[in-house]
């Protein structure tokens, strides 16, 4: 048994000396989903105003993402804020972006019900997900209860 591990530890070094790259492999774990690729990694975010009101996620502030032609975005990791007992979100993507108010996105496509609920205002919701977006389309939230500061990790993914 010792001549075969001594045997495998002996290919893997000459493995990770041949491939440099055998020798390094990072992983990123992110909720539900996880990559190699850092570069896929997104961190969105948004403020929505007021109970009822939609906003589109954007990354970085002030801009709306749209995912990547021929991409799916996972969004993987939900963390949010809001500004009154039992605050709760929807998640969804529509044809563009809107800034926060009233006006839903163009063809809103509704993904989640009720996510997160706690009972004071200063409590951060945390949750694991793997909710996807397709290519072409904007993420938003869309809050049920209150205002509420979000931020979204999540993979982006070649189809």
């Amino acid at each position: 048994m010792k001549k075969i591990c001594n045997a495998v530890v002996l290919i893997l070094i000459l493995l990770s000396m041949a491939c440099p790259s055998f020798a390094t492999v990072r992983a990123y774990k992110l909720g539900a989903v996880g990559t190699s690729d850092v570069s896929e990694v997104r961190c969105l975010s948004c403020y929505v105003a007021a109970q009822s009101h939609y906003m589109t996620l954007e990354t970085p502030v002030g801009t709306d993402y749209v995912v990547p032609a021929d991409h799916t975005f996972y969004i993987t990791k939900i963390f949010y804020i809001g500004g009154a007992d039992g605050t709760s979100i929807l998640v969804g993507y529509g044809n563009d972006g809107v800034a926060s108010g009233a006006a839903a996105p163009t063809t809103p496509v509704q993904l989640t019900q009720k996510l997160g609920y706690y009972t004071t205002a200063t409590g951060e919701v945390e949750k694991e997900v793997a909710i996807p977006i397709p290519a072409g389309k904007y993420p938003y939230i869309q809050s049920v209860t209150s205002s509420v500061y979000v931020n979204i990790f999540g993979v982006e993914v070649a189809n």
